[in-house]
């Protein structure tokens, strides 16, 4: 792997795609990386081996990309918290929930933590070192016109449409589950209880976007902001605040509201009127 007669097996060519038919303007064309059939063969050998072993590895609160796990698991329970918290206007216990969304997550994949995470996951040495591979080596060349420019090496990133882009990117978020679920067993964060049998609910994650349930408070809100932050400095995953928004129920008082929204530096209130493709306000 890497020799001389694979010495181009991890090369890549960007070209642009127009969407439409009369095209106008840059913003109207997909861009898209082709990769040569060499590359696709290994990464689709290492890409099913990985995937067998995420179930084991991958935090339950993640529903994509996993075998024997449905999107439709988090939006349904996506449905029940937004509706309980919808219909909650009695009673002590306030909820907030926020809807975080990742800015080029996976252009902002760091090479050094994806590596480290692979490490502390135990997977096997050689393992890693393949992966890394197909990770590192990689040579794009931007095609303009029928000519090709001069080639780019990366530092960072995950290609879309990868085999393996999206696995390894779950493992990255494992990190963030990880470090969310510390602070839940510690009850420095509380989590939404729809009964008082029911478990406890403190975030649901679909790839890139995530929604995290705690109680409506300033202290509660320093955790989460906390967790951002180690997130952000280790991964270098960064929070799109315009595109984030936060969700009270009835009964949160306006002090605490603007507590938490200044916290998190989040602006936007109430949620967006779809969750991952459908509506998240039924009734």
């Amino acid at each position: 792997m890497g020799g001389p007669m694979l010495a181009d097996w991890n090369n890549t060519s960007i070209t642009l795609i127009p969407k439409v038919k009369n095209l106008d303007a840059v913003k109207n064309m997909r861009l898209i990386s082709l990769c040569n059939v060499d590359y696709k063969i290994i990464a689709k050998i290492l890409s099913k081996r990985l995937k067998g072993i995420l179930p084991e590895v991958i935090s339950p609160t993640q529903s994509d990309f996993v075998p024997g796990r449905l999107l439709t698991n988090n939006v349904l329970l996506a449905y029940e918290v937004i509706h309980y918290m919808g219909n909650k206007i009695h009673g002590k216990e306030s909820y907030a929930t926020v809807k975080l969304h990742m800015s080029k997550a996976y252009d902002r994949v760091e090479w050094h933590f994806l590596e480290a995470m692979m490490v502390k996951l135990r997977f096997h040495r050689r393992f890693v070192e393949l992966i890394m591979k197909c990770v590192r080596m990689v040579k794009f060349r931007i095609k303009i016109n029928a000519y090709f420019m001069d080639k780019v090496l990366l530092e960072r990133g995950l290609r879309q449409g990868d085999p393996m882009s999206p696995y390894l990117f779950l493992l990255c978020a494992k990190a963030f589950s990880s470090l969310l679920t510390k602070p839940v067993e510690n009850n420095l964060i509380q989590g939404v209880k729809l009964c008082p049998n029911a478990p406890s609910i403190s975030h649901l994650f679909f790839t890139d976007d995530s929604l995290i349930l705690f109680k409506a408070n300033k202290e509660s809100a320093e955790q989460i902001q906390h967790i951002l932050r180690v997130y952000k400095a280790s991964s270098d995953q960064t929070i799109n605040k315009d595109k984030s928004a936060v969700f009270f129920n009835n009964n949160v008082k306006a002090k605490d509201k603007d507590d938490v929204m200044r916290t998190l530096g989040i602006l936007k209130q109430d949620l967006n009127k779809r969750y991952l493709g459908m509506p998240i306000h039924v009734g």
